[in-house]
């Protein structure tokens, strides 16, 4: 970042004294170059990622460091590109293209960290267990195994109740992003609690037995929810960034020929 402000003093004093950047000039031409080595620095986290093992053995940085490289280059990356262009908008089908793609993916790469940094919180506070997301199908059938078990065991009043506002909640895994809102469920709780006062000692118990499941298929719901919204947004990113490089060398390479 301290090095983001100094390009922009930079940008500001070369403009007043010299009449602003342009892209085939000295500075423009520097920013543009620095911009380029940016955006392959910051790819490489991604490479860094997929071979852990190896970064490790060959020790090349700690994940964490990597992680802050990609986010302040990135970041320091559109700054650059901002200053290659001489702050003005781009010309031709290509210059457009570079301009809206390096946006895209940096908005998108600090979506996904506000997405990182909110999701375990999210799940930390409203769910008591941990579970990983290709199990989840998995626990969700045995948890609505045991749930009916107890419905058809039980009185009339738990059966209708299972069977109107709880059998369809514990078929299979739901997507629900009111998690972010209410991650513990409560709202879908007040039918078990309504008919809690209605039902004797022996029936209460069951009606506990049922809740508890229930509430473990809300934990559940949360982890696929969010689990699949830290999936999610990937594909907003990754393609994208691919794009962008591909773009960026299409473009040296332009510039170079011509």
């Amino acid at each position: 970042m301290v090095v983001g402000a100094a390009a922009l003093i930079v940008r500001v004093v070369y403009g007043w004294f010299e009449g602003g950047i342009w892209p085939g000039d000295t500075l423009g031409l520097a920013c543009g170059i620095a911009a380029a080595v940016l955006m392959m620095v910051a790819a490489v986290y991604g490479v860094r990622r997929r071979t852990r093992r190896l970064s490790t053995r060959l020790r090349l940085g700690t994940a964490a460091a990597w992680l802050q490289l990609h986010l302040y280059g990135g970041g320091l990356f559109l700054l650059l590109v901002a200053l290659h262009a001489g702050s003005r908008w781009p010309t031709g089908s290509l210059g457009w293209w570079l301009w809206a793609t390096s946006v895209w993916v940096v908005v998108t790469g600090l979506l996904g960290l506000t997405i990182q940094r909110t999701v375990p919180r999210v799940l930390a506070a409203g769910t008591a267990t941990e579970v990983h997301y290709d199990r989840i199908a998995e626990h969700v059938e045995d948890l609505r195994l045991r749930a009916l078990q107890v419905a058809e065991a039980s009185e009339a009043p738990i059966r209708t109740l299972y069977s109107s506002s709880l059998a369809a909640a514990m078929a299979a895994p739901r997507r629900d992003l009111g998690v972010l809102l209410d991650a513990g469920g409560g709202r879908r709780l007040d039918p078990i609690e309504h008919l809690r006062g209605l039902l004797d000692a022996e029936e209460r118990a069951h009606l506990d037995e049922l809740e508890s499941l229930y509430r473990a298929k809300l934990d559940l719901d949360t982890h696929f929810t969010l689990q699949q919204l830290l999936r999610a947004w990937l594909w907003l990113h990754v393609p994208a960034s691919i794009v962008l490089v591909l773009l960026v060398l299409v473009h040296i390479g332009a510039v170079t020929y011509y």
